[in-house]
């Protein structure tokens, strides 16, 4: 809705700019549902955002009824897979949780999976390459003046973390050749 009722775009910069963030610490979320809205408009908005270095995010991913057509016409750099796929898991979904995982690898684009509420369904998660997932596996949500108490600083990842870990994100390292990664520091 923001997209159609006002420069959503201009209203973000300047928060940046009021509040002296970096736009790597933004990231713009799209519903699958916008993209039906208007197009031409959504294509626009987000090449601006995109040109001034925020990242955009496809949200619930697998929702809708036009997530492929959406991945062809729209650059994102990363998509949230909606829970649905983690309800009634069963080993069909697993396939397709694995298919996509995979095509958004060959995309160049990073994943993350809403919904996670158990070890057995992290533990396929991370063993198929996505590489972020959220859900009361790890926390409910939490009120700002609880975080403090329910995190320590060590556990907060690095900005130069993140940006390390957002591109090592895009390989694919599920392969049938053997294949090493080697961090030299």
């Amino acid at each position: 809705a923001d997209f159609l009722s006002c420069d959503i775009f201009q209203k973000v910069e300047d928060c940046v700019q009021k509040y002296h963030m970096a736009r790597d610490y933004i990231n713009i979320e799209v519903t699958e549902s916008m993209v039906m809205e208007d197009s031409e408009l959504l294509k626009r908005e987000l090449n601006r955002f995109h040109e001034a270095g925020y990242e955009i995010w496809m949200d619930d991913f697998g929702s809708g009824y036009s997530s492929l057509n959406v991945l062809a016409e729209y650059e994102f750099d990363e998509i949230k897979l909606d829970m649905v796929f983690l309800r009634n898991y069963d080993e069909k979904k697993k396939r397709i949780i694995r298919s996509v995982i995979s095509m958004a690898k060959q995309l160049g684009i990073k994943t993350l999976t809403e919904g996670v509420e158990t070890k057995q369904q992290y533990e396929f998660l991370k063993s198929i390459g996505c590489e972020k997932v959220q859900g009361y596996y790890f926390s409910a949500p939490v009120p700002l003046a609880d975080l403090s108490q329910k995190f320590t600083l060590d556990q907060i990842e690095t900005r130069l973390a993140k940006q390390y870990y957002s591109q090592v994100g895009k390989v694919n390292f599920m392969t049938e050749r053997p294949f090493g990664i080697e961090d030299y520091d």
